[in-house]
């Protein structure tokens, strides 16, 4: 029954005031786990892009300390060989052999000197090493008696030394050399200053709380950056997470975690990765606070946008509570112009478009027009296959098959051809539309010129893989060539060639005529030996005045003839600098394919030893082995 004076009116009113409230609540309900779904996403999005970070950084310095390391060694490798030949012709000539020293020292990076000990541990030979001054002993040094008691040992990384010669903190890359006999001669020691790897470290960017750590193979600490008490401080500290040493031992080459430190206890994503062969690791650590700082700069955003519409929507409910009698219908068209500008909004780009369920467009902007040539007048009524617009083939089944769906898609692209001829890229996205009963009407979506963004996106690419002075391949792109032709000769049994390329007394024409030359000389040496090569070799820039040439199916007879023809055209070339024209000559040194070559860097060694062996027979030059 009805309560008496209770009118039906009465009743609807309170029926509709009840669902107000309670429509009221629940969109706030649902805006607020809008919000925090979006929060929630944004905080993973911004851990895995910090993750990503630090496994790229990592990786990359990684590279870059294993690639500095490997050319001190292969350094050191070519000065045993010389000074073994000249034990093997009676003895040590100390001034030749500092001569190759100190040619050998001006080449490398970050090295801080080259020292050459006597089997006592004295050492006699290298750079700084002065005739008059004291003797310097290193026999107690662990290296000494570790490789004075294994031959068979190659080379060793040594933990920090405080340099005896120096004074500063180093480590050293060393190898053993021996007598004729095989007997212990001493040890060769390539020593590299530890403020090397800050400065290496410095040109990445880990935020105001990262820091970038080298570590030997017990987990020591050799570097921190950055390091306020300075480089010594940090060497052989191990106070760090056992966590972290646990993601050591079971991925001991590269690995991913989020720990406090116990350093300084500021919590970070941390990637490690190992330095190739050697027994060290690098990780870069970003912190935490660093990289949710704006988050959470989102967070108090998002909070006090969902206070303020809370409060809007409690006054909106009133005056629709006392006023919903006028307000409904235009509450009804609202909600509908609300859902058609949120659409276009999520997706708002160069133009719109509708379609129906047959796929013709009932609407479309003028930006399309402008952008393909036509004018939009001309497409209402037609599909997109019925325009005239040349469309790639490949893209149209594609769209076709995507608008079959009947699903919401985003960011398609395909590519045609516009009436003025020119090729544009655009990315188009669209979402079903139902009507009331959940019948299929078409779509409505938008689209926008990527043409630009492809471009600039390719000549990233290029830039990526080639040497900005010479546009030639350079050293990370060539060793991804290299690797696969290697294997590819080796699966199917076919010649390859490969050339370490030199410019003789390069540094003099730095020295003489200042880089800016030595840069065209450069440049001049990458077009003379482009117009020598055949189209499926790769001619690289390593680094420097050095260079490598891969020859596919060359056999070293046709490796000595396309070398020999490029070496004469430099000879002949002359190269006009701002104060006179020069010539240049090259040395150079060639291995073939060889059974024991089972991997890249076996062949390019002996192209080194090749290279080293022209330049001693006294360059412009090409020896084969």
């Amino acid at each position: 029954m009805m309560a008496q004076g209770e009118s039906s009116t009465d009743r609807f009113i309170l029926t509709f005031g009840g669902m107000l409230v309670l429509g009221v609540i629940v969109i706030n309900l649902f805006v607020y786990w809008l919000v925090y779904d979006n929060l929630h996403s944004s905080r993973e999005n911004r851990l895995e892009r910090a993750r990503i970070d630090s496994v790229n950084m990592s990786n990359v310095l990684s590279q870059n300390i294993e690639d500095a390391i490997e050319k001190i060694d292969i350094s050191l490798l070519a000065l045993k060989d010389s000074i073994d030949r000249q034990m093997a012709q009676g003895g040590i000539n100390g001034a030749f052999l500092n001569q190759r020293v100190q040619a050998t020292y001006a080449r490398l990076e970050g090295l801080d000197g080259i020292r050459i000990s006597d089997a006592k541990g004295i050492v006699r030979y290298g750079t700084k090493v002065v005739d008059d001054a004291p003797l310097v002993d290193i026999s107690s040094q662990a290296q000494f008696r570790y490789l004075r008691e294994h031959p068979e040992a190659g080379a060793v990384i040594s933990p920090p030394i405080y340099g005896k010669i120096s004074k500063e903190w180093t480590i050293k890359i060393v190898r053993r050399y021996n007598y004729p006999d095989g007997r212990f001669a001493g040890l060769i020691s390539g020593i590299i200053e530890l403020e090397y790897f800050p400065r290496l470290f410095s040109a990445v960017d880990v935020g105001s709380k990262g820091v970038i750590v080298l570590r030997d193979g017990n987990l020591a600490m050799i570097v921190r950056q950055p390091n306020p008490k300075g480089i010594g401080s940090a060497i052989g500290l191990t106070n760090f997470p056992k966590t972290f040493r646990q993601a050591v031992a079971e991925r001991p080459e590269s690995g991913t975690l989020t720990v406090a430190s116990d350093y300084d206890h500021i919590q970070r994503t941390i990637s490690y990765h190992k330095v190739g062969k050697w027994p060290l690791l690098v990780h870069v650590g970003l912190a935490t606070d660093d990289y949710l700082h704006d988050w959470r700069d989102e967070v108090k955003t998002a909070t006090s946008v969902s206070i303020i519409f809370t409060v809007f929507t409690a006054i909106l409910s009133w005056l629709l509570y006392r006023d919903w009698h006028k307000r409904q219908l235009l509450v009804r068209d609202l909600a509908k112009s609300r859902q058609t500008f949120r659409d276009f909004a999520e997706m708002s780009s160069d133009w719109f478009w509708e379609q129906d369920s047959e796929n013709r467009f009932t609407r479309i902007s003028s930006g399309f027009g402008v952008l393909a040539g036509i004018d939009v007048d001309e497409c209402i009524g037609k599909t997109p296959w019925e325009m005239g617009i040349d469309i790639a083939e490949e893209s149209m089944t594609a769209y076709r098959a995507l608008l079959q769906r009947q699903e919401e898609f985003s960011d398609f692209e395909c590519s045609f051809i516009n009436r003025s001829g020119e090729k544009k890229i655009v990315s188009v996205s669209g979402k079903a539309v139902y009507d009331t009963e959940g019948r299929f009407t078409g779509f409505r979506g938008t689209g926008k010129d990527v043409t630009e963004r492809k471009r600039l996106e390719m000549e990233l690419t290029q830039m990526a893989k080639t040497d900005e002075l010479t546009g030639l391949v350079n050293r990370r792109h060539f060793m991804e060539l290299a690797q696969n032709e290697h294997r590819r000769a080796l699966r199917l049994q076919q010649s390859l060639a490969l050339a370490a390329v030199d410019i003789d007394r390069f540094k003099f024409i730095n020295d003489s005529h200042g880089h800016a030359a030595g840069d065209q000389v450069l440049q001049a040496l990458a077009k003379v030996f482009l117009k020598n090569i055949r189209e499926i070799d790769v001619f690289a820039r390593l680094g420097g005045d050095e260079f490598v040439l891969l020859l596919p199916g060359a056999s070293t007879a046709q490796a000595i003839e396309v070398i020999e023809r490029t070496r004469k055209a430099l000879a002949e070339e002359r190269i006009q600098l701002a104060d006179q024209a020069v010539s240049i000559t090259i040395s150079a040194g060639i291995a073939s394919l060889g059974s024991g070559d089972t991997s890249l860097e076996s062949l390019m060694q002996r192209a080194d030893q090749a290279l080293y062996a022209s330049k001693e027979g006294g360059r412009n030059r090409v020896t084969a082995v």
